[in-house]
């Protein structure tokens, strides 16, 4: 008896995280690739909205810049604002609603690599989406794009890091939230209000003292301004608050909020009941 049980044990057994990771991951991916328009949607939003404010403001900013080239840190933050935070909380809300989690219980599959896998699926088209946005401005809009190593590795670590607190606050808000209706009444307004706020359709020297001081406490804000001292001539960070890039600052702030964004998903994670 014991030696017909132990292959089936052992059969029951799951595989290395990484894979298990990396199958979920391809999973999602093929799921998407099953429905182009969630794909074409994810990449088209940004990539439209930067076409279209670029050609509608035609203002040269200070030094001569144009709007396309100055808005493009922006449009990236939205970029990833829109795959990692507002429909990564939208669709695991939905496959809560569904069930999904509740049958993967009956696997041997962790509930943490199945979050894993829609985070990095979710990496992976924030990362088409931010490459379609680069190539649009340096090649379709004529945005001059850094020379420096050092002003790419800014831009990468920015990136990461932001998807990183916005795929996190969007686990913990999709298993926070109990519906993928109310999921999208409470992310839409953060979506749509958070940017306006941070500097990423208005420069922070148009905003009010008390709106900056506020948007200061969010990282979206920092996110952004790294971003530009990324993309933009370091003359430019004369127009910022404080007259300088404050990239210590920002780092400091875009990291605690990943811790943030973590601790909050694991606490909705282990006290969510509605899946079990």
């Amino acid at each position: 008896m014991t030696a017909a049980t132990a292959p089936a044990r052992a059969a029951r057994r799951p595989g290395p995280a990484w894979r298990i990771v990396t199958g979920l991951a391809v999973t999602n991916l093929r799921k998407m690739a099953r429905t182009p328009i969630v794909i074409i949607m994810a990449m088209a939003y940004p990539v439209g909205i930067y076409v279209l404010f670029s050609a509608v403001f035609t203002q040269p900013y200070p030094g001569g810049l144009t709007h396309a080239a100055y808005s493009l840190p922006s449009m990236v933050v939205i970029g990833l604002m829109s795959n990692c935070l507002f429909n990564l909380s939208v669709d695991v809300t939905s496959e809560r609603e569904e069930g999904l989690l509740k049958r993967l219980a009956l696997l041997p599959c962790p509930a943490w690599a199945f979050l894993t896998g829609k985070i990095v699926s979710a990496a992976i088209i924030t990362a088409l989406c931010t490459a379609a946005l680069i190539l649009t401005g340096g090649l379709v809009m004529g945005v001059p794009l850094p020379t420096s190593p050092a002003s790419w590795g800014l831009i990468l670590l920015t990136c990461l890091l932001t998807i990183a607190y916005c795929a996190a606050l969007g686990i913990a808000l999709g298993r926070t939230l109990r519906s993928a209706q109310v999921t999208l009444g409470v992310v839409l307004p953060i979506f749509i209000i958070v940017p306006f706020v941070s500097g990423i359709f208005l420069p922070m020297s148009m905003l009010p003292g008390w709106l900056v001081t506020g948007a200061s406490i969010l990282p979206v804000r920092w996110s952004a301004q790294l971003l530009r001292q990324g993309f933009l001539p370091d003359a430019l960070k004369a127009g910022e608050q404080g007259g300088s890039w404050q990239t210590a600052t920002g780092l400091a702030m875009v990291a605690c909020w990943v811790l943030i964004g973590l601790l909050w998903a694991i606490i909705a994670s282990r006290r969510d009941t509605f899946d079990r």
